[in-house]
C-alpha cells in the first residue's frame, strides 16, 4: 500500500491510536529521533486518516505531493477535469489554435510554471478539440485561464496580461488568498 516501509508503520500507529482529524486543521506527529511533522488537513477531506497516511508516505518516501505540478504547460484532452483535481492548486489555458493572444500568452504560462514547479500545476486546452469546456467554463472570450483549488474554479482571467500581473495573481490563490481581480485583456471574442 505504501511506498516507505516506516510509512506503513506509522500508518498502523495512526489507526491504533484512532486519530480523528475533522475538527482541527493541522496534525503533528512526533516521530521517534526526527522533528515533529506537522500536516495542514482540509475539513473536506473525508477519509482523515488515510489522507494522513498518504501524506506521511509522500514526505518519507522523498517524493512530492505535488508531482503533477511538473514545471510544464501541459495539453489536456478529454480527461482534463480528472487531472485538474490531482493537484492543490492548477491553472488551466482554454484556448484556440486562430487566436493569437493565446500564442503570445503561452511563453509566458511555460516561464510561469517553471517558476512555480512543484507548487502549481499548469496545463491549456483546446476549446475548438473538446467543445463541451467552452459550455462548462461559459468561456466569451480566449484566452482565459481559470484557476482551480483540489479541483474547483476559483478564479478566472478572460485576454492577456502581464507576467507580473498572472505572476501577482498566481501567487495569491497559491497562497490560498483571495485572487485580487484582474481586469479583462486584449481577447478574440467568439461570433
Amino acid at each position: 500500500m505504501f511506498k516507505s516501509p516506516r510509512a506503513h508503520h506509522y500508518f498502523s500507529l495512526l489507526l491504533e491510536f484512532k486519530i480523528s482529524i475533522p475538527y482541527t486543521n493541522t496534525v503533528k506527529l512526533h516521530i521517534p529521533n526526527s522533528r515533529p511533522l506537522v500536516f495542514r488537513m482540509n475539513y473536506d477531506e473525508k477519509d482523515g486518516v488515510e489522507s494522513l497516511a498518504r501524506k506521511l508516505d509522500a514526505h518519507i518516501s522523498g517524493g512530492n505531493p505535488e508531482s503533477f505540478a511538473n514545471g510544464e504547460l501541459n495539453e489536456l484532452g478529454a480527461e482534463y477535469k480528472k487531472q485538474i483535481g490531482h493537484a492543490r492548486t492548477s491553472l488551466l489555458l482554454l484556448y484556440r489554435t486562430i487566436c493569437p493572444y493565446c500564442e503570445q500568452l503561452k511563453p509566458l504560462l511555460k516561464d510561469l510554471a517553471n517558476e512555480y514547479k512543484s507548487k502549481v500545476y499548469f496545463a491549456m486546452l483546446d476549446i475548438d478539440a473538446i467543445p463541451s469546456a467552452r459550455e462548462e467554463f461559459d468561456v466569451l472570450g480566449v484566452p482565459l485561464v481559470i484557476a482551480f483549488k483540489k479541483g474547483y474554479p476559483v478564479g478566472r482571467v478572460e485576454g492577456l496580461r502581464s507576467f507580473d500581473e498572472y505572476d501577482r495573481w498566481i501567487e495569491s490563490i497559491h497562497q490560498g488568498m483571495n485572487p485580487m481581480l484582474i481586469k479583462d485583456g486584449p481577447s478574440t471574442q467568439f461570433p
